[in-house]
């Protein structure tokens, strides 16, 4: 009888100690409301903001390019290149991406893709990438993934950073914000200026193609009581590459000048059982290029 007590004393203990390692640490929202890990059914990865601060990559996408397993990142060139991602093998087209809950869609791509190309990363708080089939959630798109970006948001008290890098051929990278909370609001704003000389691609001159990227992300809560919060998140970024012309003899004066930004708006009813969303959101691209003729498309 004793024995027996003890036996399930020790079964108890042991139970309660695979239960703990369980629990998780970090909260993820693959099904666009805060859950376990624990009970997701997708395969999902999470780039926390540790991973970010340590990395001494400019951009995210060099980022997740070496942090993550079972993802094809590419790049056509230098800084400022088109660049992106696959989840699966598949498309990229097939692999949808949020940030701050924004759907990215670039109307200039030939199938709506968002490329990574101005995405700096000293705004990002942390990033979930689901990889498998999500297209019951996040639509016909998301068969290879999703991969959902949020920013950083204001800290207790009041805060500034200022970050100054520099790498080789003229590379510098500027980055300010500030940011703060208490019980009624919290705020985040951060300016990133980043410039580059760059490298001539083509082996028949030394002509540095140079890149430049000026981003601002703004993020703003208000506590109107217990229940209702409103949030707006805004970016924008301005930025301008020069790139080599393939064709030997023609003029090399190509180039793009790109603007994109995204903006939401909510108003988040915290229930006893529920939680419920009102939500404005607005994404804007512009690309001008000008090519080797100097005739200039806008896009």
């Amino acid at each position: 009888k004793y024995i027996n007590i003890n036996i399930l004393l020790i079964c108890l203990f042991f139970s309660k100690a695979v239960f703990a390692e369980d629990t998780p640490i970090i909260v993820i929202a693959p099904g666009k409301t805060v859950q376990s890990k624990s009970i997701v059914g997708s395969d999902v990865v999470v780039i926390d903001s540790k991973k970010l601060e340590q990395s001494n990559e400019f951009f995210l996408g060099d980022v997740l390019n070496k942090n993550l397993n079972g993802i094809n990142y590419f790049q056509t060139g230098g800084y400022g290149t088109t660049s992106g991602i696959q989840l699966r093998g598949l498309p990229k087209r097939y692999s949808t991406v949020y940030v701050d809950g924004v759907k990215m869609s670039d109307p200039s791509s030939p199938s709506n893709d968002y490329y990574f190309n101005h995405l700096t990363q000293s705004s990002i708080d942390r990033v979930e990438i689901l990889k498998g089939s999500q297209t019951s959630l996040y639509g016909s798109s998301a068969i290879g993934g999703t991969i959902n970006i949020f920013t950083k948001k204001g800290r207790e008290g009041h805060n500034r950073d200022i970050n100054v890098s520099t790498a080789s051929n003229n590379t510098k990278n500027f980055n300010i914000s500030f940011d703060g909370k208490n019980e009624l609001y919290d705020y985040y704003v951060d300016y990133n200026n980043f410039s580059t000389d760059g490298i001539s691609a083509m082996n028949d001159n030394d002509e540095n193609d140079g890149y430049r990227d000026d981003g601002i992300v703004a993020n703003l809560g208000y506590n109107i009581n217990n229940k209702l919060r409103l949030e707006n998140y805004f970016r924008y970024s301005d930025s301008y590459l020069h790139y080599d012309e393939v064709t030997s003899g023609r003029a090399d004066g190509n180039n793009t000048d790109d603007q994109e930004g995204s903006y939401s708006l909510r108003l988040i009813r915290n229930g006893n059982h529920s939680t419920n969303t009102l939500s404005y959101n607005k994404t804007h691209f512009k690309r001008s290029t000008t090519g080797y003729t100097g005739s200039k498309d806008i896009y």
